[in-house]
């Protein structure tokens, strides 16, 4: 067998080929910007590592009149400037021809090298890079493009590198696939949350009854359990916006909170952020979260489970229609100074179906965020695999026959 070094390359990005950068056409030129049909990459473009279009595009006469230029599909993106380089560094293939913005940096598919395992090998080594080539320390936002044309990676021969850009691919084709099968499944969702909750689709057996308009007063009761600041450690209770749900925090220093009096929360509350409820800062609080403690711009209530239920109200709070409502009654400045009104939240109207309805529909709704749920977790999982191989193939500690 081969010594897994012997004939690897350690390689300066630079040496790769020739990277090119790009630039914005002048956006008060109309022509460069309507029905242009290159795809014109920015930062907010690279969510994926293949990528095929862009929300932008600009015409030919726009790379002809302006210091972008078009980049041939094949070629390696990079982000060399941007906000988001302080969580990660974005890297992609073009898998079309595109143009790229001054933020971008791009290496076109050079003789001897396959752009795949170059891409791969600049996505393993991200964290390195970032720490070996910002400008501005712990807080990148831009990458020294000398120090990032001096950065070495390991380079076997051209065959090796084809085969494991093979493998690899792979594992990038099944995390794709089963991103799209979870981004069809969520449309899904909110189509059908859209028709049953407004009984647009009924079941046959509860389709001769009418839903009923109702107050939120009509089946939310406020309840508050005041209980002292502890003198120690305690969990606090948050709420995200957009319903997003809940997530807890610890309070390990009880002193540092102003307020003398907490609220407990229970299972099945309804709870709602009065500063930024009109974000849709509102949840159904979980089992997990009880006994957490809110401040009193957290009002939670109870319902009346005769008539509402807990499991169907969690997707009426975050259909768009109820958050607009929040938003009408959360009368403030501009920006995020925003309160909402206690008193105008339980006047909030809303079409309710009989309990054995709320069942059915919250059933079928739960069945499909369940679903969402486990294909999330199997793209962690194929995530963690494939950044398994990675550590094994592109180091050479594994080597594959050619």
């Amino acid at each position: 067998m081969k010594n897994v070094k012997e004939d690897w390359q350690q390689v300066q990005l630079g040496a790769l080929g020739k990277w090119c950068g790009g630039g914005t056409p002048d956006r008060s030129i109309v022509e460069y910007w309507s029905n242009g049909k290159i795809p014109w990459v920015s930062p907010k473009d690279m969510s994926t590592i293949y990528v095929t279009c862009s929300e932008e595009s600009i015409s030919e006469k726009a790379v002809k009149e302006s210091s972008t230029k078009i980049v041939p599909a094949d070629s390696i993106l990079v982000v060399v400037r941007s906000g988001i380089l302080k969580k990660k560094l974005p890297v992609a293939l073009a898998c079309v021809d595109v143009a790229i913005n001054q933020d971008m940096k791009a290496l076109p598919p050079s003789k001897g090298h396959d752009s795949k395992y170059i891409m791969n090998s600049l996505l393993f080594n991200s964290h390195k890079i970032l720490k070996a080539c910002s400008k501005t320390g712990t807080t990148v936002e831009s990458i020294n493009s000398a120090a990032l044309m001096k950065f070495q990676i390991s380079v076997p021969p051209l065959k090796e590198q084809n085969k494991i850009a093979v493998i690899l691919s792979a594992w990038d084709r099944a995390i794709e696939q089963t991103r799209k099968l979870i981004e069809a499944m969520t449309k899904l969702k909110k189509a059908l949350m859209q028709q049953l909750l407004t009984g647009e689709i009924r079941f046959p057996e509860f389709g001769d009854i009418d839903f009923t308009e109702m107050e939120l007063r009509d089946f939310l009761t406020p309840t508050e359990r005041p209980v002292q600041r502890p003198d120690s450690a305690y969990r606090a209770l948050g709420i995200r916006s957009h319903g997003k749900g809940t997530f807890e925090r610890s309070i390990d220093d009880p002193d540092s909170v102003m307020m003398d009096t907490l609220f407990e929360v229970k299972k099945d509350d309804l709870i709602v952020n009065i500063t930024f409820g009109w974000e849709g800062a509102i949840a159904i609080v979980n089992k997990s979260d009880e006994g957490a403690l809110v401040s009193h711009r957290f009002p939670t209530f109870v319902f009346k489970k005769d008539v509402a239920i807990p499991e169907y109200f969690r997707h009426v709070i975050v259909a768009k229609i109820f958050i607009h409502e929040l938003g009408l009654i959360s009368p403030g400045g501009a920006g995020r100074n925003r309160v909402l009104s206690k008193k105008a939240f339980l006047k909030i109207k809303v079409q309710m179906p009989t309990v054995p309805e709320q069942k059915r529909i919250a059933n079928v709704l739960n069945a499909l965020d369940k679903e969402v749920m486990l294909l999330d977790s199997y793209v962690v999982m194929l995530q963690r695999q494939k950044t398994g191989l990675m550590q094994k193939l592109l180091t050479g500690k594994i080597r594959v026959k050619v």
